[in-house]
């Protein structure tokens, strides 16, 4: 499977900086489901609102059979997906490492 995952990023900072190529986990229904990568460095501006778009790939070698059916199913209505991980943000020479837990419901689109 191959999908977008987009994610909205509020930065109340009044300085702007950058989120480096980064890797985390992406769950739907409570089943790992693969890796959402940022496939390029992303600017994200000053005291701004804006929506960002990650790749998420996966060829399901992991799942077994039954959470691909419990994925399946719960296509049909609003999911729960969880997002965890580690990403790397900087501005100049300076750069962290930062988690990300981000827990919510969602759409799925065909």
């Amino acid at each position: 499977i191959n999908a977008d995952v987009i994610v909205k990023i509020k930065n109340s900072n009044s300085f702007s900086f950058k989120i480096f190529k980064s890797e985390v986990e992406v769950s739907y229904a409570g089943i790992k489901i693969g890796t959402a990568k940022l496939l390029k460095s992303v600017k994200i501006k000053a005291e701004s609102e804006d929506v960002y778009t990650c790749r998420l790939e996966n060829e399901f070698k992991h799942l077994k059979l039954d959470d691909i059916v419990k994925l399946l199913e719960s296509f049909n209505r609003k999911g729960n997906i969880e997002i965890k991980g580690n990403v790397k943000v900087g501005k100049g020479f300076m750069k962290k490492t930062v988690p990300v837990s981000i827990d919510g419901k969602v759409d799925v689109e065909g």
